[in-house]
């Protein structure tokens, strides 16, 4: 067994019905498969630890993390038998997307990009309910097998 086997499928979001004899993955489901939790976790915590001159690329850094581990954790698994093996790309992307607006409402720049908080904070509340709105949009439209 090599080390990263157990990622394998971890990730990817499976269909909702009984056809192949599993439950798949309800909306709720679904809404936890696309939010990258590995990259919510390591982002605060290189952003502190970073000058203002390395913050700018840090994003860009846990973005290609995220791509790296959702790319093996969204193939099926070399024993199962799918009609789409692979990747589930467009999960990739919408996971990739989700972190960038998280940034994002969070008031740090991305690429040049930042949201200009203003001190009442209406932008961030704002931000965030966009946030919100994204995921449960997203999770409608995912990439299921």
């Amino acid at each position: 067994m090599r080390w990263f086997d157990w990622l394998d499928g971890s990730l990817r979001v499976r269909d909702n019905s009984q056809a192949r004899g599993g439950a798949g993955d309800v909306f709720a489901g679904r809404l936890l498969k696309l939010i990258p939790a590995e990259a919510m976790l390591i982002y605060p915590i290189g952003k502190a630890g970073s000058d203002q001159a390395t913050a700018v690329y840090w994003p860009f850094f846990v973005g290609l993390v995220i791509v790296l581990i959702r790319l093996r954790a969204t193939r099926e698994k070399p024993s199962t038998i799918t009609a789409k093996p692979g990747a589930q790309y467009r999960n990739i992307a919408f996971a990739l997307a989700t972190f960038f607006l998280w940034v994002l409402a969070n008031g740090d720049p991305v690429g040049g990009l930042a949201l200009n908080v203003d001190e009442s904070g209406t932008l961030v509340v704002w931000s965030g309910l966009g946030w919100i709105a994204w995921m449960l949009a997203a999770a409608g439209v995912v990439e299921k097998d």
